[in-house]
C-alpha cells in the first residue's frame, strides 16, 4: 500500500500544529500593567522652568516679581499609561503648595508637592495647625451601671461611689479627655477596682508637651434605709414650700432622690419633683409647681431602688394672685401699663382703681398668668392725680397694691 505523505512531510505538519497551539496559550496570558507613576515634566508657559526632585517628590518654581500665581495652568507630562490629578492645563491657585497625584496603570499612586515662589517673597508652605497641649480627664463615669455612676474629677484624682453589691472587678469606664490627647490605660479597657485598688491613668497631650496623672478610686457605699416621719403643711398653695422630715435622706451624699405626688382621684396623673430647696440627712424641702392642678395627692419618696409612702396626703389649693411690679411705676391716664406677677387668670381678670369710695374699672388690653396689660381711661370731671388702690380679682382670689396716678 502506498504512503499518502512521506515521513518528512508529516513532521512538518505536526510542527506547524504544535506551534499554533503554543501561540494560543501564550496569547492567553494577561499583560503586566505598568507601575510607573512619575511626573516627567511640569512647566508653565512663559515662566522659568521649575526643578523636579524625584527623591522628595517635590517640584519648585521661582517666578518673576509681579507674577499672579492664583490661576496658573501647568503643562504636565507623566509616565506612559499614567494619569495625573488635577489634570494638565487646569488652572490652580499656587499661593500655597498644591498636591498632584499620579496614578499608574496598575492603580498605584504617587503624590508630588508643587510650590511656586515669587521673587522677593517667601516660598509657600503648608499651613501648620497648632497641636493641642492639654492633658486632662474631663469626665470619668460608669455608664453601664444602673443608675449611671458619675465620677468626681479633681486636679489629680477621680472618685466614684457605687452601691453595695456592684461587681467592681471588671468595670469599663467611659472617659472623656482633652481633644486629640491619648490615655493609658486605654479607653474601653476594663479595670479591677476591688480591694480598694487605685488605678493610675496618664493623659498625654497631642503635642507631647504635657502629661496629666490621675489616681482613680472606687468606693462601695453600703445600702441604707431611710425613714419618713412627717410632712408639712398638709394643705399647700401652688408655688409654696413643703417639707418632709425623716432620717437618712442624704446618707453619705449618695442616691438619686425624688418626691412623687399622685392624684388620689386620678392615679394615672402624677408629678415627680427632683429639685430641692433644702436637702439634708433629715429634711427634703421642695416647692409645689405653679401650674399644679389643685387636688389631693398621695406623697412618696424614692431614693435609688427604695420608695416609701408618706403616711399623710397633701392637698394643693389655688394660690392667690401676686403682684411683683408695675411698669411704669407711675400711671398716666390714657397710656398703657403692665402689672407683672403670677397666678393671674389667663382671661377674665378684673382690675379696678379705688379711692375714697370711688371705683374705676380698667380696660384690659391683654392677659396672661404672669402679666396684665391695661389702660386708664380719662374720666371727665374725676380728679385722678392721687394715690389709688389697684386691685386684681381672679378666680383664685384678690391682690391689691397702692399706685400713683397722674
Amino acid at each position: 500500500m502506498k504512503k499518502l505523505f512521506p515521513n518528512s512531510t508529516l513532521l512538518v505538519i505536526c510542527a506547524i500544529i504544535f506551534s499554533c497551539c503554543h501561540k494560543d496559550k501564550i496569547s492567553a496570558v494577561a499583560p503586566i500593567k505598568s507601575t510607573e507613576k512619575n511626573i516627567l515634566s511640569f512647566t508653565f508657559i512663559g515662566l522659568p522652568k521649575g526643578e523636579i526632585d524625584q527623591t522628595k517628590k517635590t517640584i519648585q518654581f521661582t517666578v518673576p516679581t509681579g507674577t499672579i500665581v492664583t490661576g496658573l495652568k501647568p503643562v504636565i507630562q507623566v509616565s506612559a499609561k499614567a494619569t495625573v490629578n488635577p489634570p494638565s492645563g487646569q488652572a490652580q491657585d499656587f499661593t500655597n503648595k498644591v498636591t498632584y497625584t499620579v496614578t499608574a496603570e496598575d492603580g498605584s499612586t504617587q503624590e508630588y508637592k508643587v510650590s511656586v515662589a515669587v521673587e522677593g517673597m517667601l516660598a509657600p508652605k503648608e499651613i501648620a495647625v497648632p497641636r493641642n497641649s492639654a492633658s486632662k480627664i474631663l469626665s470619668f463615669d460608669f455608664d453601664a451601671l444602673t443608675p449611671k455612676v458619675i465620677g468626681k474629677v479633681e486636679e489629680t484624682q477621680v472618685i466614684l461611689k457605687v452601691p453595695e453589691g456592684t461587681d467592681v472587678r471588671s468595670l469599663v469606664p467611659t472617659i472623656v479627655i482633652s481633644p486629640k490627647a491619648t490615655i493609658t490605660p486605654s479607653l474601653g479597657e476594663a479595670q479591677d477596682f476591688s480591694n480598694h485598688k487605685t488605678i493610675i491613668y496618664t493623659v498625654t497631650s497631642e503635642d507631647g508637651s504635657s502629661k496629666g496623672f490621675y489616681a482613680v478610686a472606687v468606693f462601695i457605699v453600703p445600702k441604707f434605709n431611710f425613714t419618713i416621719t412627717s410632712i408639712s403643711p398638709f394643705m399647700a398653695a401652688q408655688g409654696s414650700l413643703v417639707s418632709i422630715k425623716g432620717v437618712n435622706f442624704n446618707y453619705n451624699g449618695y442616691g438619686n432622690k425624688k418626691v412623687i405626688l399622685t392624684d388620689k382621684q386620678n392615679p394615672s396623673v402624677s408629678t415627680t419633683i427632683s429639685k430641692f430647696e433644702k436637702l439634708t440627712d433629715n429634711e427634703l424641702a421642695f416647692k409645689i409647681p405653679d401650674n399644679m392642678e389643685p387636688a389631693t395627692y398621695s406623697v412618696s419618696v424614692s431614693i435609688d431602688d427604695q420608695e416609701q409612702q408618706v403616711n399623710s396626703d397633701i392637698t394643693i389649693i389655688s394660690a392667690d394672685p401676686i403682684i411683683y411690679s408695675t411698669d411704669p411705676s407711675l400711671f398716666i391716664r390714657g397710656e398703657a401699663f403692665i402689672i407683672q406677677g403670677k397666678f393671674f387668670d389667663e382671661s377674665g381678670n378684673v382690675v379696678t382703681l379705688e379711692k375714697n369710695g370711688q371705683a374705676l374699672k380698667l380696660e384690659l388690653l391683654s392677659e396672661s398668668s404672669k402679666g396684665i396689660k391695661m389702660k386708664i381711661q380719662d374720666v371727665a370731671g374725676m380728679h385722678m392725680e392721687d394715690n389709688w388702690t389697684l386691685t386684681v380679682t381672679t378666680t383664685r382670689g384678690q391682690v391689691s397694691k397702692v399706685v400713683r396716678v397722674n
